[in-house]
């Protein structure tokens, strides 16, 4: 399978990660708000680190339970690092059974993860699954047409490469053959499908046969099965 044929799997199992990623976040978090209880830390530290280039921040706050006990707890990585100050006040949420488990009392600190994957997620399963989907189609037809097509044979016309598309840095190849069309007997070019490398070499003095649909030749697949699947 090729680079551009592993894009479709990725999308989806992206995509359903981060539905699953979205769901365990928010379960999560509803749980802890059930019992979460109001409370104001201080902001002790600032931790900054640099990841990909980009600074993150994990706040270091303390608070008082409401039996006195002082707890010090971390934010996650991701923390904005602007616009706060060592001992400013911050809202905070923490559980009496777990009061170490605190976090700071913000909407997007709360919900942001499930909120960002229950966004894209559906969005990337949804390619991924109609890209799926339409190789799959595309594969049944292609079986339609060998299996009730009529085979034609069609000489090598050139051997192209789409510039206009590009994966990876690499433009794809694509096969132009000429034959003559079986129902109106005109001569008519056909165009294969993407190849990821140039199949010059193993198509001197061969024909290629091409399948047309018998009740619409406008349908067909050029058969190029018998090249190998990479450059020897």
């Amino acid at each position: 399978m090729n680079v551009l044929g592993l894009f479709k799997y990725f999308f989806a199992i992206f995509g359903l990660a981060a539905i699953v990623t979205a769901i365990v976040l928010y379960l999560d978090t509803a749980s802890f708000m059930k019992e979460a209880v109001s409370g104001q830390g201080t902001l002790e530290n600032v931790r900054e680190r640099r990841v990909d280039e980009k600074t993150i921040c994990e706040w270091v706050l303390r608070f008082h339970t409401e039996d006195g006990r002082p707890i010090e707890f971390s934010t996650r990585a991701g923390t904005r690092c602007s616009g706060v100050r060592i001992g400013d006040a911050v809202p905070i949420l923490y559980s009496p059974a777990r009061p170490a488990e605190a976090r700071v009392d913000d909407f997007f600190a709360l919900w942001g993860g499930s909120i960002i994957g229950g966004l894209i997620g559906p969005v990337f399963l949804l390619i991924g699954g109609i890209w799926i989907a339409a190789g799959r189609r595309k594969r049944r037809r292609v079986a339609v047409l060998k299996r009730e097509g009529r085979r034609i044979e069609t000489e090598l016309e050139q051997v192209e490469q789409v510039t206009s598309v590009k994966v990876q840095y690499r433009h794809p190849y694509r096969v132009v053959t000429r034959g003559r069309d079986p129902l109106s007997g005109d001569s008519r070019r056909f165009l294969s499908d993407y190849l990821w490398y140039d199949p010059s070499p193993y198509l001197q003095d061969v024909s290629v046969p091409v399948f047309i649909g018998c009740d619409d030749p406008g349908r067909y697949h050029m058969d190029l099965s018998f090249l190998p699947r990479s450059p020897k």
